[in-house]
């Protein structure tokens, strides 16, 4: 006789339903899944567990220890191995097994992984991707793929895919011929992605630490050197007293003397050249130099005690628009490399040549643009 309330009091109840009946469902759904599936269900709950798990790590010897105890978990195994990029990108490189050999970035698996665009892939998957192609070459690939898995001991690999390339991978041992279906092997791909990201935010996160301590090393080393330079001020003041008193008139004793002068004299000039290549400084591109003189300084810098021969061969203007400090510091490396390059050789000798450049092209006008 109302129907206003009845069609309320509908409207309500379908709401409690709908509100009520979806954690239902997936209340009912997991315990069938646990139930008839328990594999799955097993591997599942596992995998989410261990996507909570690695969230903000970044070591990667954590990153291995959690990924193994989830491997164990519900593959009843041991044998994972993780295997991370370089930062040069040439080879994969196993965490926490040293006796582990690394794998060549230019390894066809790991051709087969980009392939496969990040998806987890047992023995019996390549297999069944050689027995379906008729070249010879494919085949050929896939054989490769099959060797380097026997050689890793790995039955089954999970490829960590980030931005299509493959920034790790992690090789399991079964010990025997495990069979997965490929709605098992999906199950690892939300957290395989995961475990990418994560690989590269851990290298970026090395670097930066290493790039910090790099710097915290170098500013010890410029307090360490100031703290030398101090009381090597009064050893060299101390022999300059002693050489003008008594020790004058014995000639061994002044011998000595001057030879701790001398040695002073060179250390301070090391650690003055030191702490002004450590001192940071603004660059003065306005600044005049003579090049020359530049080079000599480095050279006496760095070739002192090499007994290497130095020419330099003046063919040009030899005062130019630079910054000394910075031209000295392009010139040290240059010196430093060269030394290291003539090890071993009999007369060792460095040229110099000093001639200005200028601009030359095949079109005429090109020459007077000033470069």
């Amino acid at each position: 006789d109302r129907p206003g309330l009845f069609f309320f009091n509908t409207l309500i109840t379908s709401f409690a339903i709908i509100v009520l009946f979806d954690p239902f469902r997936n209340l009912i759904a997991r315990q069938t899944r646990k139930l008839f599936s328990s594999r799955n269900f097993l591997m599942e709950e596992e995998l989410a567990r261990l996507s909570r798990d690695i969230l903000g790590i970044v070591e990667p010897q954590e990153l291995s220890r959690r990924i193994q105890k989830a491997i164990k978990t519900f593959l009843q195994t041991d044998q994972c191995t993780l295997y991370i990029i370089d930062r040069e990108g040439l080879s994969y490189l196993p965490v926490g097994r040293p006796e582990a050999a690394e794998l060549s970035a230019s390894s066809p698996l790991v051709e087969y992984m980009a392939l496969r665009r990040g998806r987890p892939f047992v023995n019996e998957t390549i297999e069944n991707d050689k027995e379906s192609f008729h070249n010879q070459q494919p085949i050929r690939f896939c054989q490769l793929c099959l060797d380097t898995m026997r050689s890793l001991s790995a039955d089954l690999v999970i490829p960590f895919n980030y931005e299509s390339k493959v920034a790790g991978f992690c090789a399991i041992s079964t010990g025997e011929r495990i069979i997965l279906s490929n709605e098992q092997l999906r199950l690892f791909t939300p957290v395989a992605r995961q475990i990418g990201q994560l690989i590269r935010s851990t290298q970026a996160f090395s670097s930066l630490r290493e790039r910090d301590k790099l710097s915290a090393v170098g500013e010890m080393a410029a307090g360490l050197a100031h703290e030398i330079k101090n009381p090597l001020g009064a050893i060299h003041g101390a022999a300059e007293l002693l050489a003008d008193g008594p020790a004058k008139k014995d000639a061994e004793s002044s011998e000595y003397l001057k030879i701790i002068l001398d040695e002073t004299n060179r250390l301070s000039r090391v650690l003055t050249d030191f702490l002004d290549y450590a001192k940071p400084r603004k660059q003065a591109p306005a600044s005049a130099c003579q090049v020359s003189s530049v080079i000599e300084h480095t050279a006496n810098l760095v070739l002192r005690e090499k007994k290497i021969r130095l020419e330099i061969q003046q063919e040009g203007p030899d005062l130019v628009q630079v910054d000394p400090e910075l031209l000295k510091q392009v010139f040290l490396n240059l010196f430093l490399n060269a030394t290291q390059a003539m090890e071993g050789v009999a007369e060792p000798a460095i040229r110099v040549r000093i001639r200005e450049v200028g601009a030359k092209s095949s079109i005429p006008f090109l020459d007077s643009i000033p470069l």
